[in-house]
């Protein structure tokens, strides 16, 4: 069997990874903190694992309540788990690559504002809407402000 290190994980299993850190953040706006620890575990274990056996299902770090999305990506390269919270907040995985921007916080911003994407922050920090938003002082508006322009570069 193949080994590789962290930098030269299989572009398959990166994306896989990548849609277990996604899953995780939508489990947690739901309250589901523990099945998203789970994904989270997954998508890391995945991410520094030295060798990843056929089904990635059969990994130890691979919890239960994880192992039927891995098994459908397996089959099928999609989750429909995931394309379902997609479809419902599409704005969680654009919001959260925002520092101080947690799945929580995303929420509450679309929910309030009707942003979903970075331009629409830009848009309410320029209107000077941003610190309008609960939970959103001016330290964290500051920290919003300075994530955003570094997402420009």
């Amino acid at each position: 069997m193949a080994r590789w290190r962290h930098t030269t994980l299989p572009k398959r299993y990166e994306e896989l990874a990548d849609a277990l850190d996604e899953i995780a953040l939508h489990l947690r706006v739901t309250g589901e903190g523990s099945t998203a620890r789970d994904y989270e575990i997954a998508a890391s274990g995945l991410r520094t694992a030295e060798s990843i056996p056929m089904d990635p299902a059969e990994l130890d770090y691979i919890a239960e309540s994880v192992r039927d999305s891995v098994a459908e990506w397996r089959g099928y390269g999609e989750i429909d788990k995931l394309q379902e919270f997609r479809e419902k907040r599409p704005y969680m995985s654009s919001l959260t690559r925002i520092a101080s921007v947690g799945p929580k916080t995303a929420q509450t911003i679309n929910e309030e504002t009707g942003a979903s994407s970075i331009e629409d922050i830009r848009q309410l920090d320029d209107d000077d809407r941003l610190e309008e938003v609960s939970g959103i002082g001016p330290k964290t508006a500051t920290t919003i402000r300075r994530s955003v322009a570094q997402l420009d570069t």
